[in-house]
């Protein structure tokens, strides 16, 4: 049988367990039992509030997905962050070191000293 109680002030119980506590009567001095309309109102209090509450524009289930949102955006910041910081390192290297220039060049734009030869072998 369920039966609502009203709490005892002071009493340290949970919230839940003070707004349904599954007795055949309540226990001495942890309140009364109450009337079917005062219970129907309270069950309907808790469905409106879950109503409202978990689905919709503004709802907990809005609100994890946003949260998850947040949360890959502020990784993908980071990433960004460090990359743009390995970034700065190398155009440092570039304004100041003729050799890392000069190895770019060589690499990506396939440029030679003159009197070198180049040897270019297919790949495999």
């Amino acid at each position: 049988m369920l039966v609502l109680v009203t709490p005892k002030r002071g009493t340290r119980r949970g919230w839940f367990d003070r707004l349904l506590r599954l007795r055949g009567a309540p226990s001495p001095g942890h309140g009364r039992p109450l009337s079917r309309s005062r219970r129907m109102l309270r069950i309907g209090i808790i469905a409106g509030m879950f109503v409202t509450v978990v689905p919709g524009q503004r709802g907990l289930f809005r609100l994890t997905g946003l949260l998850r949102a947040r949360a890959a955006v502020r990784a993908e910041i980071a990433a960004l962050e460090a990359r743009r910081a390995k970034l700065e390192i190398e155009i440092r290297r570039y304004r100041s070191d003729p050799a890392a220039i000069e190895r770019v060049a060589r690499e990506g734009l396939d440029l030679v000293k003159r009197g070198e030869t180049v040897y270019k072998f297919p790949s495999k």
